[in-house]
């Protein structure tokens, strides 16, 4: 027996760069053994439809544009940053935090087009007071109010931004981010700076300086981290291009190359960050 819901509220069911359910429903287990039948009868699972995305995540995708000599550039990252930026945005917008933020937590479509995915640890901004323990997301992204939420921590939209910006560096400079340690907390001190070594490996000779600068703003204690609306009124290419999707004319300044469909993972250095 299938029993079906629809619920059209149902997250990111908006902006193009979030991933859009296209159904869901509850179905019961059925069983042929009688036995399994009787111990098992209440047992449903939850089904969700999404669209396939062929480029996987951003990782994948970044990898295999690699793979293909694509000729990377400034804007190319802009539109990949302002795509990541608005799919967070219109998830703050419902109402939600998502909590994960991570570029594995990108598909990128058939056009390349970014899609935020992946809502399992989200929370209601409402109900973030009353919670006392949520620090499951990737020890990787996650912020120091995050880490500390069940003792002293606040949290707001700010929190998926710092996410967001580790997830910047790590494409960028093409790094592992650290677990723990040392360098994870030098990431969260407020002085991290991004030296010499962390720019070797990017996929861009120029225009480093204003996407570093990008970074530290979105990596700062959360006392001083800018907004979403901040971050598109003060950055010009952010800004250049939230314009045009607001009159519905935003598309990528860089033709995509079609790309063979294996899926290769991006290749990171192991770096230090003393």
């Amino acid at each position: 027996m299938t029993n079906k819901k629809s619920d059209k509220n149902i997250i990111c069911d908006g902006y193009d760069f979030c991933n859009h359910f296209i159904d869901f429903w509850i179905e019961d287990e059925n069983y042929d053994d009688e036995v399994l039948f009787n111990a098992y009868a209440s047992k449903k699972y939850l089904y969700i439809l999404y669209n396939y995305y062929p480029n996987g995540d951003l990782f994948d995708y970044l990898g295999k544009l690699e793979l293909a000599k694509f000729k990377f550039s400034s804007s190319f990252y802009w539109d990949i940053i302002f795509e990541m930026l608005m799919g967070v945005k219109y998830f703050h917008e419902l109402g939600y935090l998502h909590l994960d933020i991570k570029p594995t937590n990108f598909l990128v479509d058939e056009k390349g087009y970014i899609k935020l995915t992946d809502f399992g640890l989200c929370q209601r901004i409402s109900e973030i007071p009353f919670l006392t323990d949520i620090t499951e997301g990737d020890s990787n992204y996650i912020s120091l109010e995050l880490f500390h939420f069940s003792s002293k921590g606040v949290l707001d939209e700010k929190t998926d931004i710092f996410s967001l910006g580790l997830s910047i560096f790590e494409i960028m400079a093409k790094i592992n981010l650290p677990k723990s340690g040392e360098s994870w907390s030098q990431l969260r001190s407020g002085k991290f700076e991004i030296k010499e070594k962390l720019l070797q490996n990017w996929n861009i000779k120029e225009n480093k300086q204003i996407f570093i600068e990008l970074i530290y703003k979105m990596i700062a204690p959360i006392n001083k981290r800018p907004s979403i609306n901040q971050l598109l009124n003060e950055f010009e290419e952010l800004n250049k291009r939230y314009e045009l999707l607001k009159k519905n004319e935003y598309k990528k300044s860089v033709e995509i190359p079609e790309i063979k469909n294996n899926i290769i993972k991006n290749c990171k250095k192991e770096v230090t960050y003393d």
